[in-house]
């Protein structure tokens, strides 16, 4: 039997718990080894927790060897520092939306990501209303409750206003990055 050891990853802000769990680790995943050979490349080897300013937030399982986080997360970096790179720009919106997101909800992060794009998307949906009336069908059956307070019209607001910025998310990306090594060498 596998044993799973358990280890932490420290983030300081909401901005870096959304671009991990929302895109940086889907990229990590997806850019090497969905479609890499030989089907059994997946080993469980972590149960991580991510941590916000020492506040115990969340528990997940990363599906791949150290090692290989850390190589494929290099490779990612590179393209942070190349001001050429055309970001998507999902990713900035996940960004941009954790500045506004309380932490206790970090645990539905990949559940929210489709709501964040639809508001990122669509400046035509200024309001709570607006997003629930103009949500495409397939979403409306995942929409919960708690979603009328994370998605507020004044959340949405904020999110309108607020002046993070791609170079923003640049630095987070960069701190992100230091957690990931300092989460790699425990």
């Amino acid at each position: 039997m596998r044993t799973i050891s358990k280890t932490t990853l420290n983030v300081t802000n909401m901005s870096q718990a959304c671009l991990f769990e929302m895109e940086v680790s889907g990229q990590i995943s997806d850019g090497k080894w969905e479609n890499a050979r030989p089907y059994n490349h997946w080993e469980w080897v972590c149960n991580t927790e991510m941590v916000i300013s020492d506040e115990n937030s969340y528990s997940g399982v990363f599906r791949t060897k150290k090692y290989n986080i850390k190589n494929l997360f290099n490779e990612f970096m590179k393209l942070v520092e190349d001001d050429e790179f055309p970001w998507p720009m999902r990713m900035y919106h996940y960004a941009k939306f954790g500045t506004i997101l309380d932490k206790k909800y970090i645990n539905d992060l990949n559940n929210m990501r489709s709501f964040i794009e639809e508001i990122g998307y669509h400046e035509e949906i200024n309001t709570l209303e607006d997003l629930k009336t103009n949500l495409p069908e397939y979403l409306k059956g995942y929409w919960k409750n708690e979603y009328d307070e994370i998605f507020s019209t004044e959340n949405i607001q904020k999110f309108r206003n607020s002046e993070y910025s791609i170079k923003d998310m640049k630095k987070d990306l960069k701190a992100l990055h230091q957690s990931v090594n300092e989460y790699i060498a425990a």
